[in-house]
């Protein structure tokens, strides 16, 4: 569980360095997040959408070398402090997701 304004999780993964931004954004859909990305691939900004459990968070996947990516997943409510895990799993979640159509297998259904 997060603190803070908002409430975030952010983690660094490593990712083969000839993975293409076809396979981030591919994930992403999967997941059911809506969004979109810059055109070199670089950066993916997705929406996880309301809930009942939720307002909704925002999800940022950006690379930060040829292989590595970070993936943060933060509150969409600026004003809310907690986020009872909700952040640190959608993370883990995407990076599953990814690791698993990166390698041509079927990705866990969440």
């Amino acid at each position: 569980m997060a603190f803070g304004f908002p409430a975030h999780h952010q983690e660094d993964f490593q990712i083969p360095a000839n993975l293409p931004p076809a396979i981030i954004w591919q994930a992403l859909q999967y997941m059911g997040w809506s969004g979109a990305g810059t055109p070199d691939g670089a950066q993916f900004r997705v929406s996880t959408g309301f809930s009942w459990w939720s307002w909704g968070e925002n999800v940022t996947v950006f690379r930060v070398a040829a292989d590595r990516i970070s993936v943060r997943s933060e509150c969409a409510m600026p004003t809310q402090m907690f986020d009872w895990g909700r952040n640190e799993a959608n993370v883990r979640k995407f990076f599953a997701t990814l690791a698993a159509i990166a390698q041509g297998q079927q990705p866990p259904r969440w």
